[in-house]
């Protein structure tokens, strides 16, 4: 049967407990009384019987509240897609494992079963279809209509007269993050009403983009291998890497939107007319109107999909999906480790990735449990040990293994401080070289910081709470709070992991020479040293394998001077093609030899005569090194720093 009123909408929605108003959907009813007006703890049903409010202005209501959920949808299945597990419809991608029996399992068919309900409801709102050479066809049109128009001189660029689009279009910030200034013109004006689609196709590509909080961010979206399509399809249903090709260059924000003012600014009252038959024909040629199809049970339907029940846990595997963006925005690589094609979430220790990390690899496990010991734990359910929703852990050169970030998962509507705070403490307290971070749905107090640290200061905590950060709103529309999480899980990476830098070892013939009989004598406790500090080696050109740190570093280096050649070091070679930190062990002829390449590296350690080292930092890495070599560093003479 197909739904007619406002009323009959919402009062399917909110029956056969399809939603949770109270807890998970509380910003969603939030979020369509905003968009319908109505006021806060305003009962919807109610009002939609007093107030006559038309299908169509509920269903967009509707489809801008389900959009986070729309957008969380289409970063796991993305993720998986990269990964190369979404290849059939057989295969499994996420299986929930409650215990007992009770797993839930979703298959590639049960993401894109979701993602044509979403669809499905789009298309009971009429809307425009574009493909990315429409764009530039429209932008090109505009301009050349204007330059054809009586009065409107395009010898020089005009001049917009609106301060706000100005600043927004011309200023050096990201602007998207604040919404796109539009020219307002008077509702019966003929050209106002034909420029109506263009200003609307402006705002959706800028709502879009406004997701990336930099030029960097929003280019990590694109993917080589899915080219842009030449098929129409409206702005929201295009994917994120057809967004981020389509804007790298910012046709919305340099080309369309001045444009548009240009057209209501320039054009004289007596061609207006005229003018705006031109851009109704111009759009209408390079975009296609989708009109509105009947709505039946679509709403229903998505509701009762096991993948809407779910969507709480949906939200903890999403923000693996910003984990994800943050190494591929810095060109580093994420490794799905999905088995039998997808991956378990259960109540035990599941290794979800491999995250490759300059010369590092690091292992994201979900559910890691660790032993409180004789640590007494501050929250109620935990009693012997913890288990957070994720671990960041780093391998040691010691085969041991310490945990350097943890993040926790929180859907709540209203923020349980005490919970959140004993989480945060007792993940820092056991965990005692990690960052620990609390990401939740909604919204978290500003008192919170203050009280996690009375909490720990009532437990006689050293070094804890400033451990420690919760952040607010962190969902698929809120670019700000994703940034913030995602430095926050840069500063692991860059203070925490401590990534070990690469040794390129100099094994020119000069190096033979440096050693005398003194200097032999030291040389196993010298190799030793290196050794211990955890580093491999690359050992030039002529020994392109790399050495594992450990072992064969120490018989490396044990038998260094067996393998000395002539010929290059090759240190600019292996700089361009290793990435990570790197270093060079060298004499000081070497030193001076490479020292146009001395930027490339981060430290410098310089063999003497006596078998003793120098080391050389450079400055911009020097606290680095300082944390991640620092027996190593204790044991030789400091140079000038560069």
């Amino acid at each position: 049967m197909t739904l007619r009123t406002a009323a009959d909408l919402w009062n399917s929605l909110n029956s056969a407990d399809r939603l949770a108003p109270r807890s998970h959907d509380r910003q969603f009813v939030a979020d369509l009384r905003a968009a319908l007006q109505i006021a806060p703890y305003q009962d919807i049903g109610a009002y939609l019987k007093r107030h006559t409010v038309d299908a169509t202005s509920f269903l967009v209501a509707v489809l801008n509240a389900l959009q986070p959920f729309g957008m969380m949808l289409n970063d796991i299945y993305e993720m998986f897609a990269e990964g190369g597990v979404s290849q059939s419809n057989e295969r499994l991608l996420i299986e929930f494992d409650f215990g007992q029996g009770d797993k839930v399992p979703f298959d590639v068919d049960a993401f894109r079963r979701a993602r044509a309900i979403m669809e499905n409801l789009s298309h009971a709102v009429a809307q425009r279809a574009y493909c990315a050479e429409d764009l530039r066809l429209i932008s090109d049109g505009v301009f050349r209509a204007l330059r054809e128009t009586p009065g409107v001189d395009t010898t020089r660029p005009p001049s917009l007269v609106d301060m706000a689009a100005k600043s927004w279009i011309d200023g050096h910030e990201w602007p998207y993050q604040t919404p796109v200034p539009l020219p307002d013109g008077a509702p019966n004006d003929s050209l106002t009403q034909a420029l109506a689609p263009l200003a609307t196709l402006i705002q959706q590509l800028c709502q879009r983009t406004s997701r990336y909080t930099s030029q960097n961010d929003l280019r990590s979206a694109r993917r080589d291998d899915e080219p842009c399509p030449s098929e129409r399809a409206p702005i929201h249903q295009w994917s994120e890497s057809q967004l981020a090709h389509v804007q790298d260059d910012h046709i919305a924000r340099f080309q369309l939107l001045p444009r548009l003012w240009y057209c209501q600014q320039l054009v004289p009252l007596s061609h207006r007319d005229n003018f705006a038959e031109k851009i109704e024909a111009l759009i209408n040629a390079h975009s296609q109107f989708v009109p509105p199809q009947p709505l039946s049970r679509e709403l229903e339907d998505l509701l009762d999909l096991p993948i809407w029940k779910q969507r709480s846990q949906l939200y903890s595997v999403w923000l693996i999906t910003l984990l994800k963006r943050e190494l591929k925005q810095s060109g580093e690589r994420f490794q799905l480790m999905a088995e039998d094609n997808g991956l378990t979430f259960a109540f035990r220790p599941t290794l979800i990735a491999k995250l490759h990390v300059g010369n590092d690899v690091l292992e994201l496990m979900a559910e890691l449990r660790v032993a409180s010991k004789d640590i007494k734990l501050a929250g109620a359910g935990r009693s012997q040990n913890i288990q957070p929703d994720y671990s960041l852990l780093q391998r040691l050169p010691d085969k041991t293994e310490k945990v350097v970030y943890v993040l926790e998962a929180k859907q709540y509507a209203r923020a349980n401080t005490r919970n959140f705070n004993e989480a945060l403490r007792d993940y820092a307290k056991i965990n005692t070289h990690a960052l620990v971070a609390l990401a939740n749905y909604g919204p978290v107090p500003a008192s919170q910081p203050k009280k996690l640290v009375d909490l720990c200061a009532q437990n006689g905590d050293e070094n804890v709470s400033e451990r420690c950060q919760a952040f607010a709103g962190v969902t698929p529309i809120n670019a700000m709070s994703t940034h913030l999480l995602r430095q926050h899980f840069r500063r692991a990476l860059t203070e925490y992991a401590l990534p070990l830098p690469r040794l390129i070892v100099d094994l020119s013939s000069s190096m033979g020479g440096v050693l005398n009989t003194q200097a032999l004598d030291s040389w196993p406790t010298t190799a030793e040293r290196i050794a211990d500090s955890g580093m491999g080696l690359i050992l030039n050109l002529y020994y392109p394998e790399p050495v594992s740190p450990g072992q064969p570093t120490r018989n490396a280096m044990l038998s260094l001077f067996e393998k000395t050649v002539n010929g290059p070091k090759g240190v600019y070679d292996i700089t361009q093609k290793e990435r990570g930190l790197l270093m060079l062990f060298t004499d000081s002829g070497g030193f001076h030899e490479e020292r146009n390449y001395h930027d490339k590296l981060a430290g410098i350690i310089i063999l003497q005569s006596d078998g003793s080292m120098e080391l050389r930092m450079r400055k911009s890495t020097e606290s680095l090194l300082r944390r991640a070599i620092p027996a190593l560093i204790a044991c030789t003479r400091a140079g000038e720093s560069y």
